[in-house]
This record gives structure tokens, sequence and C-alpha cells, in this order.
């Protein structure tokens, strides 16, 4: 594939479509279960852009979630995506972060690896 580039294990991006979010988890993360009986977690996270709070909704697979809390410190590397699902017989859509990496306050090490590859991918471009 011509412009492929890794950014994590088994994860090909053609273009970019990388997010990087640091803040608060909200509200204590819930479990939806999927079309294909897969489940996932969804939480908010809180960050402020210009002294204003803003609210970024993010879903990740239900392991990488397990440990999160309202009130634990992250940092989310993923991807935009909107999905579209139907609700009272409307099509609605929702903007969201799928995490692929979920990072507590005391795995700096390991955020910074990650930061390091989002980085290394935005230059290689």
């Amino acid at each position: 594939m011509g412009n492929s580039k890794k950014l994590t294990e088994g994860d090909e991006i053609n273009g970019l479509n990388v997010v990087v979010v640091e803040g608060v988890v909200k509200q204590e993360p819930t479990l939806r279960e999927l079309g294909d009986g897969e489940f996932v977690r969804e939480f908010t996270v809180g960050t402020y852009i210009d002294g204003r709070q803003v609210k970024t909704p993010v879903v990740c697979r239900e392991a990488l979630g397990a440990s999160l809390s309202a009130g634990d410190e992250v940092t989310i590397v993923g991807h935009v995506h909107m999905r579209f699902f139907a609700t009272g017989g409307r099509v609605t859509s929702r903007t969201e972060v799928v995490a692929k990496q979920v990072f507590g306050a005391r795995s700096r090490s390991a955020r910074t690896k990650a930061l390091a590859g989002v980085i290394q991918v935005i230059q290689g471009r």
C-alpha cells in the first residue's frame, strides 16, 4: 500500500486521522453492547481550551477501559469516528473518539512512547 504508515501494531493509516485527548474522565464509564455482541465502554473526557471546558465523547474496547473511573486523569490516543444509528424511527449520528490506547496519569513512560509514535507518523507525511 503506497502511503500507508503504522501507528500501532496491526493498524495501518492511509491519510491521517489521529487524535490525542488529555483530560479527566467526567463520569463513570458505561458498558454498551454492539450489534455483533462485542462490548465497548463509553465515557466523556473533559479538557479546557481557552478557559472553557470541552467534553469529548470516547469509546473503547471493553478491556481497554476496564480500570477507568470518574475523576481519573487520562491520555487517549485514537481516531475520530462518526457513527449512525436508528433511534425513535430516525437516523441519528454521533461523533466520538475511538480510543486505541488509554493511559492513566501514572503511565508516563508508555504515554510518552505512544505520543512519540504519533509525532513520527505526522512528521513522516
